[in-house]
Formats: C-alpha cells, sequence, structure tokens
C-alpha cells in the first residue's frame, strides 16, 4: 500500500473541512440538554482529533505540556507508546493545524498550535483526561 501524498492529504482535510462547514452552518457554540449545558466546540473537538487512544494520549501530553516543543521520540517515551505511532499521530493533529512542527537542534519537534482557541480546547481536553484518571 502506498502512502497518499501530502497534497492528497491536505486536500482531503480540506474536503472534510468544507463537509463540516456545509452540515453545521450554524453550529452554537454552546447547547442546553435539559439543565445541563453542552459545549459543542469541545465536543467537537473531541470527536474530530481525539478519536483514538493515541492521539488522545499525545494531545493530553502537549495539552499539559503547552510552551515546551516535544520530539514524537520524547512524548512516546513519556506515554510509553511506540515513536512511528506517535509520530504518525502527530503528522496527522499537524494537518489540522493542532500542533506545529518545528526544527531545533535539526531535530523535528512538535507544540501546540499559538492559535488560542485551539490551545484552550487542547488544555481543557488534558485537564479533563487527568480529572478523569483520577
Amino acid at each position: 500500500m502506498t502512502k497518499p501524498s501530502r497534497s492528497t492529504v491536505a486536500s482531503r482535510h480540506n474536503a472534510g473541512r468544507q463537509k463540516q462547514q456545509e452540515l453545521y452552518p450554524e453550529l452554537p457554540s454552546q447547547y442546553h440538554l435539559g439543565d445541563k449545558e453542552v459545549d459543542l466546540q469541545f465536543l467537537t473537538f473531541i470527536e474530530l482529533h481525539a478519536c483514538n487512544p493515541i492521539r488522545s494520549e499525545v494531545l493530553g501530553y502537549l495539552g499539559n505540556h503547552p510552551e515546551q516543543p516535544v520530539s514524537a521520540k520524547e512524548i512516546a517515551r513519556e506515554i510509553g507508546r511506540s515513536p512511528r505511532l506517535v509520530h504518525l499521530e502527530l503528522y496527522e493533529l499537524a494537518l489540522w493545524n493542532i500542533v506545529e512542527p518545528a526544527l531545533q537542534n535539526d531535530k523535528r519537534k512538535f507544540r501546540l498550535s499559538e492559535q488560542q482557541a485551539t490551545r484552550d480546547l487542547a488544555i481543557r481536553f488534558a485537564l479533563a483526561m487527568a480529572e478523569a484518571s483520577d
């Protein structure tokens, strides 16, 4: 099986975002379910970006270390996963602009996006994961 090109993956990503906007053009940020308030942006973030255990752990780690650029190997060591699998998840998160890749001392590192709304959602996700594990 051949790996899709970066442009193919990017075009799929853009098509997905466009479809999401077509399906939910007026998606409110908050929704009330009885007396409970549901944060639809947070729920959508989890559904789209924390859709498997490894990616959830990667997002949780990055949300707990938002300013620190880290390599896939460092994250893998901390969460107990394969560096190759972690790198694949980081690549996917980079396509969604959740993380930003950067070179530091000739090593590829990743950190949360500078986009404040995205950072806030990732940090909230990390806090929710930590709370759930307590």
